[in-house]
């Protein structure tokens, strides 16, 4: 399989992984310019995911796109904003 679908995809999930940090600090009442950012992050990783998912598989794209996503999201949880890690997370 050649690279270029799965350079995409990593794009989508970091810009997924972007957008989903900036909704925790729109959640935290951040102003509008950020709030425009967390919905360009979010849209253009639907985009280079909708790109990859013309080469590779439904299956592994998405689940590839949300298990990096969600373990990423998170690690910043914990890391960044003192969210606990338990197991049903």
């Amino acid at each position: 399989m050649a690279l270029r679908p799965w350079i995409f995809l990593l794009a989508a999930v970091a810009t997924e992984i972007v957008g989903v940090s900036v909704m925790k600090q729109v959640s935290q009442d951040a102003g509008w310019t950020a709030l425009l950012f967390m919905y360009a992050m979010i849209g253009l990783s639907f985009f280079l995911l909708a790109v990859a998912m013309d080469h590779l598989p439904m299956a592994v794209t998405y689940a590839t796109w949300e298990t990096l996503g969600l373990t990423a999201v998170a690690f910043i949880g914990w890391r960044f904003f003192g969210e606990s890690i338990g197991p049903l997370k």
